[in-house]
């Protein structure tokens, strides 16, 4: 059964259509991977997922419930509207986009800690002490367990500038799951990273899937990486899906002429 269904997705930006009606359906704790040449609408997509974009037709739904129906006006969702719905999603970019002014930790915490500060008001509790302090040593002991899981355990009082390409963006990993997002988005993870980093970061997506059965949409131009991980597999061409299937089918035996290029020219 599908647990996160994306229907009709349409997104224009003046007089260009970048996304001409996107389906796709995704299970829970399997991993779909967008391949595709730039330009074809891959970001676009992950951006209209996570609320960054507002599509201009579609539908989103998670769980069988609807997060956005772009034919009700969702255009005008408030901010405290939007930000509760984009809890449903993680992101992770391409370019890090860490908070320099935080430690790793502090990256970390930050969206956590405020999101605990509107729970404790809501509840009344705000001026509770002891509730206040228990809360934030959970998200203290939670960071701290997310780091040493992303192999930064030695690195929490560190600073961006003071960490490697890839220490970053499992800091931004990390950051992801701090908020526990039912679907965990990555936009080209590695694209910013030399050779020599790409593995330890793609080493650390494969775990989520092994040991945690995370759902997640992977936007990659990594292909041995996109075979090793994905249930499922789209390639996008000028804002559509132009062929999906299994990794066997599509990297195996693709069946569009487009696809057959695209990865004759990645070999």
């Amino acid at each position: 059964m599908a647990f996160l269904e994306i229907k009709n997705i349409k997104k224009s930006f003046g007089s260009a259509k970048v996304l001409k009606g996107i389906d796709f359906e995704v299970e829970k704790g399997k991993v779909l991977v967008i391949i595709g040449s730039s330009g074809s609408g891959k970001t676009t997509l992950l951006r209209c997922i996570n609320f960054l974009e507002t599509p201009d037709e579609g539908e989103i739904l998670v769980g069988g419930d609807p997060v956005l129906d772009a034919a009700s006006r969702e255009g005008r969702l408030s901010d405290e509207e939007l930000r509760r719905r984009r809890l449903h999603f993680g992101l992770v970019f391409q370019s890090f986009n860490l908070f320099p002014q935080y430690t790793a930790k502090g990256n970390l915490t930050l969206a956590a800690t405020l999101q605990a500060k509107e729970r404790l008001k809501a509840g009344g509790l705000h001026k509770n002490r002891q509730a206040v302090a228990e809360e934030m040593q959970k998200i203290s002991d939670k960071a701290d367990a997310i780091l040493a899981r992303m192999g930064l355990a030695e690195k929490t009082d560190f600073y961006p500038c003071q960490l490697s390409g890839g220490q970053c963006q499992r800091v931004a990993i990390g950051r992801a799951l701090m908020l526990d997002p039912e679907v965990l988005c990555f936009d080209e993870p590695t694209s910013a990273l030399d050779p020599e980093l790409t593995g330890e970061v793609l080493r650390v997506i494969k775990s989520l899937k092994d040991q945690e059965q995370r759902t997640m949409i992977i936007v990659t131009h990594e292909m041995e990486f996109a075979r090793n991980v994905a249930d499922h597999v789209i390639f996008m061409a000028d804002g559509i899906i132009e062929e999906e299937g299994t990794p066997e089918e599509v990297f195996g035996n693709p069946q569009s002429e487009k696809t057959k290029a695209f990865l004759a020219h990645d070999k």
